[in-house]
This record gives structure tokens, C-alpha cells and sequence, in this order.
């Protein structure tokens, strides 16, 4: 292994110690086998008494100018080296070396000497580990620093009109939008399935822009006697495809960077048209889900900084940051909870709720009403009541009192076909909430025929 280049002072002072030793001591000889007193011996006593460090390393030194500057080296030994001659001069000066008279006694190490040099070495190394512990400490310092500055921009209030009740107003109700599972890029071949509905990026558009048109019409037409103070929309994942399996990579209609766009595209035009339907929409953005992320397996830290759906998310807060209609929360965590009036919301992908399965006789309902209360539990123990439980996932939808399951965009897929699930049309849920009542209405928009 090729031993690290020594700094030229420091070539320069063990020559010039080397050499001096030989001038004052003619009489030792250049080394000793038997390991007595040698012109090298003493040069490193000496450079060791003076600069600490294990012997070997000055033995290793030497060597290492032994073989660099072979010609420096031999002056040095013949005692006629003169300083700064390899190209830099030292600026220690040479030890001081006791004459013949001194006898080799001088020259060997005692008991003290040892225990000096072991505490040298011990408190060295001690502050190697201090130092470590103190460049970790300001990491996660830095790290700590960067979110505040990043909260201290956030807003962490809800907007007043999602809390404030009207009682006695039975007109007004805020509706809920939950979106997830759009999975874009994804390709699904009707012959393979069966069934009447594929899917493509074509397919998504189209299914996309006729969510937010049937959102609209559905509150707008079908509760004419309703009145809305704004509308939540919810991001709740697996926005794209993201080819996180080997036949979704090789059957993929783009790439991740390429469905970010596309997503982003489409939702801007979407939370738009929401707003000028409703005046306000909040958008409750959970991070993201697992078909998202950048790295071959699920990740448990970081999870979100490596999910391309936090892209999506950042063109959407970028566009709408002077519009005063749109506000956009986001999270770090799998989950983000909000209130709707009195309920308190928590709404996450689906893929972290401690609950897995789903492809028994009665489907994924008890996987779902399974995980959501865990998560609920999980909520209590952290001190802070949940109502609901909003998820997707499962691409498979279900209403109970306590968590609302998500459909998805692309509908029967092959991977339902292979494990003979029950088929569901492609769809997305609208629920609506009164400020006396809570959830009284949780609707299904079908996305086709």
C-alpha cells in the first residue's frame, strides 16, 4: 500500500535530525540489528520525545524518504545535508542531541516516557472522538435550523372557513375530493383483463378532467340548495406509476420525470377550475404514496424527499403562491390531519397504516377497517383524537363510519386479474360535511361507464 506523500518541512526535518545525529555521534552506527543505539534509533527517539506519534510511524517515515530522496538521504547519512535542500525548509529546530558522553542511556525510553507517550496518544484520541461527536452534533444542528427556517414560512393554521360552524345554517357543507391512485404512465391492455376499460395517459387525462367536472356538477347541480364556503381536495398518492417493478419499467407508457409533468399539468388546470367553481380550495397533501418513490424498495426515513409525487407537489405550490383562493399544506410524515368543522381528519396513502393483506374471501374491507384503527390508536397514544381515517391504496372503495377507502383512475389492471380480485370501475370519492352533523353524505364519482 502506497504510503501517504510527506509534507517537505517535515522531510526536511527528519533529514536534517538524521544528519545532525550524525555529525554529533560518529561513533553509532547507521542501524543496529540487535536493536541498540544507531544514528536511526536516536533520530527517532529524539523526533518521538519531541513530536509524539507510535515509532513505527517515524520508522514508516524514514522509509518513505529512504525510497522518495534516495540522494538527500544519503548526505543525510554521510552527516552532510544541509537544510531546505529538498525544497522547503523547516521551520522546527533540529532536537537537541546529547554528545557521546551522555552514553546510550540518554537515548532509551524509561517507564515515564511510555506512560507520557500513552497519555498523549489517549487524549488524542479522545479529542478525535469529541471532534466526530461535535461535526454530528452540528449536522443534525444544521439539518434541525434548515426546518425551522422552512416552518417559520409555512402557515400551520387551517383556514377559518374549514373550522368555523354556522350552527343553524343547514345550507352550508364543505365537501371533501379525495384523489389518489392516478398512477400515471401505467399501461393496462383490456384483453389481458377481460374486462371493457383499460388505461393510458390518454385515459388518464381524459378520466382526470372528467373528475373535476363531475366534482362540480355534483355539488353544484345536485345540491342546488347547499352552499359552499370553499372545497378540500385531497393528495393522497401514487400519483404516478414510477415503474417500480420490473413490468411496469419495461411496459411504462413514460418515464417518472415524464408523469410528474403530465401530473402537474392536469392537476393545475383541475385545482383551477375547483377554485373558480368554489372560491377557495385547500389542498391537504399527504407526501405521497409507494408506487412514488425513487428507490427500488419502500423507504421508512426520508420517505418523502425521495417521492416524485413531492415534485407534483412543488410545481402546484409554485403555480398557485399568488393566488389567494388556493392554500396547499404538505407533510414530511406518511400522514396529514386537518379539521372539517368538528371531525378531525387524518388522511395517508394507505401502504403505512400497520395492516396488510386483502386478498381473502371478503377482500381488503377488513384490512382497511384493520389498519384505520390502528392508526386511530396509534393517534390516542399520541395524544390527539382522529374521527376519520381517509386512505387509498387499495384502489378498492369503502365507506364506513370511521375511514373512507379510495378507488383509483386505471381500474381493473392485470395485477387484479392474476389475484382474481373483485373489479370496480374506476372512481374517486366526494364526501361532504355539515358543520352540525358531520359526514352526511359520501359520494362515488364513477370516472366511466
Amino acid at each position: 500500500m502506497a504510503q501517504p506523500k510527506l509534507p517537505l518541512d517535515l522531510v526536511d526535518l527528519i533529514l536534517s535530525t538524521l544528519s545532525e545525529v550524525r555529525r554529533r555521534r560518529p561513533d553509532l552506527p547507521l542501524k543496529s540489528p540487535g536493536g541498540g543505539a544507531s544514528v536511526r534509533h536516536v533520530a527517532i527517539t529524539l523526533l518521538q520525545g519531541r513530536f509524539g506519534s507510535p515509532t513505527n510511524t517515524w520508522s514508516s517515515r524514514l522509509g518513505s524518504i529512504r525510497g522518495a530522496y534516495l540522494a538527500a538521504w544519503t548526505r543525510a547519512e554521510a552527516g552532510q545535508y544541509a537544510p531546505g535542500e529538498v525544497g522547503e525548509r523547516s521551520a522546527e529546530p533540529v532536537p537537541e542531541i546529547p554528545g557521546a558522553e551522555a552514553g546510550e542511556a540518554a537515548f532509551e525510553r524509561t517507564l515515564a516516557d511510555d506512560v507520557k507517550l500513552h497519555r498523549a496518544q489517549a487524549t488524542s484520541e479522545a479529542a478525535r472522538v469529541r471532534l466526530k461527536e461535535a461535526l454530528g452534533e452540528i449536522s443534525r444542528l444544521e439539518a434541525e435550523l434548515a426546518d425551522y427556517r422552512w416552518a417559520r414560512g409555512a402557515r400551520i393554521a387551517p383556514p377559518e372557513w374549514t373550522v368555523k360552524r354556522k350552527l343553524g345554517d343547514k345550507h352550508a357543507h364543505i365537501p371533501v375530493l379525495i384523489t389518489s391512485d392516478f398512477q400515471i404512465g401505467e399501461v393496462i391492455r383490456p384483453q389481458e383483463t377481460d374486462h371493457t376499460h383499460g388505461y393510458s395517459v390518454e385515459i388518464f387525462r381524459r378520466r382526470y378532467r372528467a373528475l373535476i367536472a363531475q366534482t362540480i356538477r355534483l355539488c353544484l347541480d345536485h345540491q342546488p340548495s347547499w352552499t359552499y364556503p370553499g372545497i378540500i381536495y385531497e393528495r393522497l398518492g401514487d400519483t404516478i406509476s414510477g415503474g417500480i417493478h420490473d413490468e411496469l419499467a419495461e411496459t411504462d407508457e413514460v418515464t417518472p420525470i415524464e408523469a410528474v409533468q403530465i401530473a402537474a399539468e392536469e392537476e393545475t388546470a383541475g385545482i383551477r377550475a375547483l377554485a373558480e367553481a368554489f372560491g377557495r380550495v385547500l389542498v391537504q397533501d399527504c407526501g405521497g404514496g409507494n408506487h412514488d418513490r425513487d428507490t427500488h424498495k419502500p423507504r421508512s426515513k426520508a420517505a418523502t424527499a425521495h417521492s416524485y409525487d413531492r415534485l407534483v407537489s412543488y410545481i402546484l405550490q409554485r403555480e398557485f403562491k399568488d393566488d389567494p383562493r388556493v392554500e396547499i399544506f404538505t407533510t414530511e410524515s406518511p400522514d396529514i390531519v386537518f379539521r372539517v368543522y368538528d371531525r378531525t381528519i387524518l388522511a395517508t396513502h394507505g401502504d403505512k397504516i400497520g395492516s396488510r393483506g386483502g386478498q381473502g374471501f371478503i377482500g381488503p374491507s377488513a384490512t382497511i377497517a384493520r389498519g384505520a384503527q390502528k392508526v386511530i390508536m396509534e393517534q390516542q397514544a399520541l395524544g390527539r383524537r382522529i374521527d376519520e381515517v381517509h386512505l387509498g391504496h387499495f384502489h378498492t372503495f369503502t365507506d364506513q363510519d370511521f375511514v373512507i377507502s379510495n378507488g383509483c383512475l386505471p381500474g381493473y389492471s392485470e395485477y387484479a386479474k392474476l389475484n382474481r380480485l373483485r373489479p370496480q370501475p374506476p372512481l374517486q370519492v366526494l364526501a361532504f360535511y355539515s358543520p352540525t352533523w358531520g359526514r352526511v353524505c359520501t359520494k362515488r364519482v364513477f370516472l366511466e361507464a
